[in-house]
């Protein structure tokens, strides 16, 4: 009781009737963050209301936020993202055991003061209307779910009727009496059921490395990679045909054609001579050539480093010349 006496006292009663508040426009960057932070912000809020050990300071700290939020940044889809945190909130504050009847009174007063924000802010009269109405009720029999009260909440009624607290259905109504779409408000899960989980800089990390490694055009146990090995090249281009051909014939003709193969080849080795194998397992002129090409390579590289610089230099015509050849006479 001293926790609520004492946070009746710090602070001061406004009405918002008689601030005459002018809503405006929120500009379009605004939108941009609300519309990307938005998520995350509201469930950090509701995360935190949840904690069994907040104080008057601290739910006075979270009013405050959700309230510069409705004011700076208010918009039609604001409004529905802020009406369903409220709901969730109230929700969760109804069926929590581990709050206290003090907490859930100052809970309770958090969402009204908020919501009595909302169209005050968007100006929608029926909806400020229905605020008010609930107000009301509260001032009557409830008077510990209003702020500031002064009341008890430990010698109050512990279960409050349907009527104090604030109602979709009598929520969505009005709204479409305004011509506003509540199609988000009713088919979006509540932050209770459906939220996003809190991102930490562990969890994008993470996220950011497992995309990068999937992004690296890696080739995992490829034998091309693989010290020691040599790559393996089909021996027939694959082509329409061939893979045609491989698709028809069957298991036992590729054997049969397999064990023929390797018969002739067996048979071969065992019958012909060392010189016979050479000449059908390597072409004639195939080594002939390659040492024919290396000793080219080398005789034109020993002339090249004969020949002084100077004299290749005076070999080589001038840029002019190549590109002006009318101008000069031969």
């Amino acid at each position: 009781m001293a926790e609520f006496v004492e946070s009746n006292v710090l602070y001061k009663r406004i009405q918002v009737a008689e601030l005459d508040l002018q809503g405006e426009p929120s500009s379009r960057p605004d939108l941009i963050f609300i519309r990307k932070h938005g998520p995350e912000i509201f469930t950090t809020l509701y995360e935190s209301l949840e904690l069994p050990n907040n104080t008057s300071e601290n739910y006075y700290s979270i009013y405050t936020t959700i309230a510069l939020i409705t004011v700076e940044l208010i918009s039609e889809e604001t409004m529905m993202d802020l009406i369903r945190l409220l709901l969730s909130i109230q929700d969760m504050t109804i069926t929590s055991t581990s709050f206290t009847s003090n907490q859930k009174a100052q809970i309770h007063s958090l969402i009204i003061s908020v919501f009595v924000l909302i169209p005050a802010m968007v100006h929608i009269p029926c909806l400020l209307d229905y605020a008010e109405s609930v107000i009301q009720i509260r001032r009557r029999n409830y008077r510990h779910l209003l702020p500031e009260s002064g009341v008890d909440p430990e010698t109050s009624p512990i279960t409050p009727s349907t009527e104090a607290f604030l109602d979709l259905m009598q929520i969505t109504e009005r709204l479409k009496s305004s011509g506003f779409d509540v199609a988000k408000l009713l088919q979006t899960p509540s932050y209770a059921g459906g939220m996003l989980h809190r991102h930490s800089w562990v969890e994008s990390g993470f996220r950011t490395s497992v995309s990068d490694l999937n992004a690296c055009p890696t080739e995992v146990d490829s034998v091309s990679s693989s010290p020691g090995l040599q790559k393996k090249y089909p021996e027939e281009a694959l082509t329409f045909e061939y893979l045609k051909k491989i698709m028809s014939e069957s298991t036992e003709v590729k054997k049969a054609a397999d064990e023929e193969k390797r018969t002739r080849i067996t048979k071969a080795f065992r019958s012909a001579s060392f010189q016979e194998l050479i000449r059908s397992t390597q072409s004639k002129s195939e080594l002939q050539n390659k040492l024919h090409e290396i000793l080219r390579e080398a005789a034109n590289t020993e002339e090249m480093a004969d020949v002084p610089m100077l004299c290749r230099e005076k070999e080589k015509p001038r840029a002019y010349e190549v590109l002006f050849p009318e101008l000069f006479l031969y």
